[in-house]
C-alpha cells in the first residue's frame, strides 16, 4: 500500500492532524464492515506502508511573491526541512495508537 501525502509548510501539523484523523477514523469506519472493510486499509497497513511526502513547490518559491532574493529564498530551505522533521519526530513521539 502506497499513501501519498502532501505537506504544505505553513500546513504542516494540519496536514499530520489530517493523516491522524483518517488513520483514526479509517479503522472506526472499518469496523462497521460490510464495504467499508474492503475498502479501506487495515490497521496494521499503516505501519507497512511506503510513505511518499511532497514539499510543495509553493512553499520553496513563495519568497519570491514576497520579494525576497534567491538567496533568502535558499535560506529558508533549511527551515522548510526543519518543519518537515518536525513532524516526523512528532509522529515517532505521539505514536497513531
Amino acid at each position: 500500500m502506497i499513501l501519498f501525502f502532501e505537506l504544505k509548510c505553513y500546513q504542516n501539523f494540519l496536514r499530520y492532524n489530517e493523516f491522524y484523523d483518517f488513520h483514526r477514523r479509517s479503522q472506526t469506519a472499518r469496523s462497521h464492515g460490510e464495504v467499508f472493510a474492503k475498502l479501506l486499509p487495515k490497521e496494521e497497513a499503516f505501519s507497512e506502508a511506503l510513505y511518499t511526502i511532497d514539499i510543495g513547490q509553493n512553499d520553496l518559491t513563495a519568497g519570491y511573491f514576497l520579494n525576497m532574493s534567491t538567496i533568502e529564498v535558499k535560506a529558508y530551505v533549511p527551515d522548510v526541512l526543519d518543519q518537515f522533521k518536525t513532524i516526523v519526530e512528532y509522529q515517532k513521539t505521539y505514536s497513531m495508537s
